[in-house]
């Protein structure tokens, strides 16, 4: 049962989260999200010791929703293979949402924004690694491919989707590529089954 401190902790971090995204965390205060809550400072300090200690908080919250979305692709993805591709443009659309945010945060506070983004690099890495994985063991990579090296260069596609400072249209040209490239990996049968599917204009990586 969640008590009436843990209640206000986690609508604070809403509320933050909700002013965070829309406008970054440089020019939002305490004040502002007090008057937000209309909570008074004193209780926000309460909870929270500085913005800093509140923006980690943010990261977690945002985490924890982001698993939760991406459960959803998992789940309608049978192939690994589609997979991928589903999370190459899951994680790209994820940083674009925090995009505002992850741009302070690189100034403002360069030790948490490493952090953030070695925690998401090595994450990535594991699900790369263990979809191609499985693909090979249903048959749908060429018999010649180097996991671990297919697996370093779809992580820096994934890298550069998935950066905060992307545009549109570079977004799209990175995507494009690493469809290309993991395409390239694929069995005959799997790259027939792939375009017969067209599972590339479903995610739409134009």
């Amino acid at each position: 049962m969640e008590t009436q401190d843990s209640h206000i902790k986690t609508q604070i971090i809403k509320s933050t989260a909700k002013l965070f995204l829309a406008h970054g965390c440089k020019r939002i205060t305490m004040d502002d999200i007090a008057s937000e809550l209309h909570i008074s400072k004193r209780t926000l300090y309460t909870h929270f010791a500085n913005k800093e200690e509140l923006l980690e908080a943010f990261l977690e919250y945002m985490t924890v929703t982001m698993e939760e979305k991406k459960k959803e692709v998992v789940d309608n993805n049978e192939s690994p293979v589609s997979l991928m591709l589903s999370l190459f443009l899951f994680w790209g659309k994820y940083n674009h949402e925090l995009n505002l945010t992850l741009n302070d945060m690189k100034s403002l506070y360069p030790d948490l924004y490493r952090k953030y983004f070695e925690s998401k690099s090595a994450l990535r890495t594991g699900e790369i690694k263990a979809a191609l994985r499985i693909a090979a063991e249903r048959g749908e990579l060429r018999k010649d491919v180097d996991i671990d090296r297919s697996v370093a260069v779809l992580h820096h596609f994934f890298s550069k989707v998935t950066s905060h400072e992307m545009t549109t249209e570079t977004l799209g040209m990175i995507g494009e590529g690493g469809y290309t490239f993991l395409r390239g990996l694929l069995s005959v049968p799997a790259i027939e089954r792939l375009d017969s599917q067209d599972i590339k204009s479903k995610i739409q990586i134009q």
